[in-house]
């Protein structure tokens, strides 16, 4: 029986498939830049959102008592609901130049989609309906009446002070 060996490369030659330049830095001049002019934010916006946007659309996948515990399965108004908040919600904390977390996303027992975000002590909750609302509950420990919030998002724009209470 022969033994196989691992090909040899010689390191010190230059690779066949990438053609040498004289100068690295011509590439990150402005004029070469293939992208100048195009408008990245919603590429980048697309490409952050993407993945959060296909845990959403499968949540819709959840049976009946998903959970075990006689859950609802999440209501397809709801997820196109949560959906239509996600990038408006990203959209405004890039705009005010804050710093964006991920979601945990996942579904309520009684059909909703709920966001969740953590920060030290700082618990944030949004709650997403099939009736085109979205509602908060804020908590920093738990005594119910001293240390948690709770109330509706009526517009986008009203994330931030709940981003920024988020990071305080």
């Amino acid at each position: 029986m022969s033994a196989i060996t691992a090909p040899t490369f010689d390191f010190a030659s230059a690779l066949p498939f990438f053609r040498q330049s004289s100068s690295n830095t011509r590439l990150a001049e402005k004029n070469n830049d293939p992208y100048l002019g195009v408008k990245k934010t919603a590429d980048v916006t697309y490409l952050v959102l993407q993945g959060l946007k296909q845990k959403l659309l499968a949540l819709q996948s959840l049976p009946e008592n998903w959970d075990g515990h006689g859950s609802t399965q999440p209501n397809p108004l709801a997820v196109a609901n949560a959906l239509g908040w996600l990038e408006e919600i990203y959209v405004q904390i890039i705009s005010a130049k804050l710093e964006w977390r991920t979601p945990h996303i996942t579904a309520s027992e009684n059909g909703e989609v709920v966001f969740e975000w953590w920060r030290g002590n700082h618990e944030l909750t949004l709650y997403f309906g099939a009736d085109h609302q979205a509602e908060f509950i804020k908590v920093w420990g738990t005594h119910i009446k001293n240390e948690m919030a709770d109330g509706q998002l009526i517009e986008p724009v009203g994330i931030l002070t709940l981003w920024k209470w988020l990071g305080a």
